[in-house]
């Protein structure tokens, strides 16, 4: 809208941070909808022009899972990022957990982007936050502020890394519905092969002596 605000404080992003962790939306039965619902927090929170999550989708590519723009209430993906085209970045994300640009085309860890990305976008700031996983970095929350440049806060920069963990957790959930998803198709694979083909399976336990035949 344009209108310039104060930073929240601390306990105001704490309740926040409440309010978003308490949304049965982050454990959606679609996980696009619990993307959406986070970057679109995210950036409603700390008065951010465009918020973005980026998950590997391969070991050297970040691929852009949803970007919130603020200012259109739009939702967008399908970007990526390649590591031997942002050496420094993709190095940076493996050293902190926190890059905190406020003139991100000085930064050392976003100066890379200033030709094409930032320019492009009018992106002057930046504050990314690493999404971690029992596997180690398997992605990044990207807050961006264009037009003007922003020092984030502490209190911005606690939020954004909780946010992070968030997104780790969000980001389990979805890996186990997808192999939820991967077994009940497997079962009804086989279940219609054995039906076509006339074969039957049992199964007998011997700790209690049930006895269990497939249809």
């Amino acid at each position: 809208d344009g209108t310039q605000h104060e930073p929240r404080q601390g306990p105001q992003l704490l309740a926040l941070q409440a309010q978003i962790l308490a949304s049965p939306l982050l454990f959606a039965q679609n996980p696009s909808q619990a993307w959406q619902f986070l970057t679109e927090q995210i950036s409603r929170a700390l008065y951010a022009d465009r918020v973005s999550v980026w998950l590997f989708s391969a070991a050297d590519i970040l691929q852009c899972i949803d970007l919130f723009e603020y200012k259109n209430k739009s939702h967008h993906q399908g970007g990526s990022l390649q590591r031997s085209k942002y050496p420094l970045y993709f190095r940076a994300l493996t050293q902190d957990v926190l890059i905190a640009a406020s003139d991100a085309a000085t930064h050392a860890a976003t100066a890379e982007f200033n030709d094409g990305y930032l320019q492009s976008a009018g992106i002057c700031s930046m504050l990314d936050a690493v999404i971690q996983s029992e596997q180690g970095l398997c992605g990044v929350i990207c807050i961006e502020q264009v037009s003007t440049s922003r020092h984030w806060t502490v209190d911005e920069q606690h939020f954004v890394t909780a946010m992070a963990s968030v997104a780790s957790t969000v980001h389990t959930f979805s890996q186990h519905l997808s192999l939820q998803r991967d077994y009940q198709l497997l079962l009804d694979k086989q279940e219609m092969a054995s039906r076509h083909g006339r074969i039957g399976f049992w199964e007998a336990s011997t700790v209690n002596d049930d006895l269990w035949w497939s249809p």
